[in-house]
């Protein structure tokens, strides 16, 4: 049986990993648009991704921490 912490901690993982993958299909998406264009677009939608992947790995390290206060 899969521990509750051990699912949510996945999951939160899993976020980050989405992130990737959605920034190599924004890659490939963003393939034809000049390159002026596509490389502003790219750096705006990295940095926010990669935000919201640091975003999740903080509320993930932060819920660990109060899980093993509380228990």
């Amino acid at each position: 049986m899969t521990h509750p912490r051990t699912t949510h901690t996945r999951a939160m993982e899993l976020d980050h990993d989405e992130a990737e993958i959605l920034l190599e299909l924004l890659d490939h998406e963003l393939a034809d648009i000049p390159s002026e264009v596509r490389h502003t677009d790219r750096a705006v939608l990295r940095d926010a991704l990669r935000a919201r992947a640091g975003h999740l790995r903080d509320l993930r390290d932060r819920l660990r921490h109060e899980f093993a206060l509380a228990v």
